[in-house]
């Protein structure tokens, strides 16, 4: 089973609630039905639910204190979650077609592999703005693993590193103790599986990307001091626009401009 690594924090306080929403519904349109939504929420005094139909695709884990890396997050689903031999991240700001889940499987088992991810996605910088990207360097929040990747890593677990640099990390694992992997494949426009959008969050710590280890860190930080909206809150899922009709009708042939100036987008955390 597919575990969806769902992280989240404060997202009923502000006007973003939306972003889960539209995240949540990504993840109930999959036509991948062997996995689950996993979300941690680590808002203290704010917890989070989703009605009793739903329940059964979603397991929610709300913590009373907020956890000082985002890896620590991902580290504590994959323990409680020992039934998930396969995990992906399921970033709480993104679009996910439908087609992530199977396509992502399907090319995961034919490679025999462990880790497997396209090198292509949808870049969104407004809504209905949309741009193909490809070869964008790091696309961890698109791709699939399976729990015995973690063998590999010295640390057996995820990688511990600095909020903003984990994902870069994950991939420079890959590489540096030979886990057998599949080498990053762009595919068709039409089978397209991400929508990165930018700029739609304000907790993004790719806004932070130029800056030192400790300002990355900072960010994270400064993002627990903010507001929080106490209580119980009901997740409603739906999508504000019908990305996936949008995607599919893009020209396939309009090129990268962002590529050729070598500043193409880099697929990061977020929380």
């Amino acid at each position: 089973m597919i575990g969806c690594i769902l992280l989240t924090y404060n997202r009923f306080s502000g006007d973003r609630q939306f972003l889960l929403s539209e995240s949540v519904e990504s993840f109930l349109r999959q036509t991948h039905q062997d996995a689950v939504l996993l979300i941690c929420n680590d808002t203290p005094g704010q917890k989070i639910q989703v009605e009793d139909e739903i329940g059964r695709r979603i397991r929610i884990f709300n913590f009373e204190r907020r956890f000082p890396f985002l890896t620590d997050k991902i580290q504590a689903m994959i323990d409680k979650n020992p039934d998930c031999d396969m995990f992906c991240r399921w970033d709480d700001d993104d679009i996910s077609l439908p087609n992530r889940l199977t396509l992502s499987h399907d090319h995961l088992l034919a490679g025999n592999c462990l880790e497997w991810r396209p090198n292509n996605y949808v870049w969104s910088t407004s809504p209905g703005s949309y741009r193909h990207i490809s070869k964008p360097g790091n696309t961890h929040v698109m791709s699939l693993w399976r729990r015995d990747v973690l063998k590999y890593f010295p640390e057996g677990k995820y990688p511990q590193r600095i909020s903003g640099w984990e994902d870069q990390t994950f991939n420079q694992y890959l590489s540096q103790y030979n886990v057998p992997r599949s080498v990053e494949k762009s595919i068709s426009y039409q089978d397209v599986t991400y929508v990165y959008r930018w700029g739609a969050s304000d907790r993004h710590l790719s806004s932070k990307r130029q800056g030192s280890d400790s300002s990355l860190q900072a960010h994270y930080d400064s993002i627990g001091t903010q507001p929080i909206r106490a209580g119980n809150f009901t997740i409603h899922p739906y999508w504000q626009r019908d990305y996936e009709s949008e995607v599919r009708s893009l020209d396939h042939h309009v090129s990268d401009s962002s590529r050729s100036r070598g500043n193409s987008p880099i697929a990061s955390s977020m929380e």
